[in-house]
């Protein structure tokens, strides 16, 4: 197979938001936990990788408020990250 025949891609799937982004939006992307990495890549066959498709557990996320510059695709720095006021 020639190099040029080649496509790489990506995908970010999504599923039912958890209860500290469903404030947010009704979405979340699908969050695979390191305890799960081999499972999800094909090292443990007796996984149907299905079962890894759903809500981050959100106590094992942290949540805080951003910059509105972030809803702008011009922006694209460091700083879009950082706390801005309180959670």
């Amino acid at each position: 197979m020639l190099l040029e025949s080649l496509c790489f891609s990506c995908t970010v799937i999504t599923t039912d938001a958890n209860a500290l982004i469903r404030d947010i939006h009704d979405r979340m992307p699908v969050i695979i936990g390191p305890e799960d990495w081999a499972a999800w890549l094909g090292e443990e066959l007796a996984c149907d990788p299905a079962i890894l498709l759903k809500s981050f557990p959100p106590e094992r996320m942290t949540l805080w408020p951003v910059d509105t510059r972030v809803g702008n695709v011009r922006n694209d720095n460091r700083t879009l990250i950082e706390r801005v006021g309180e959670a």
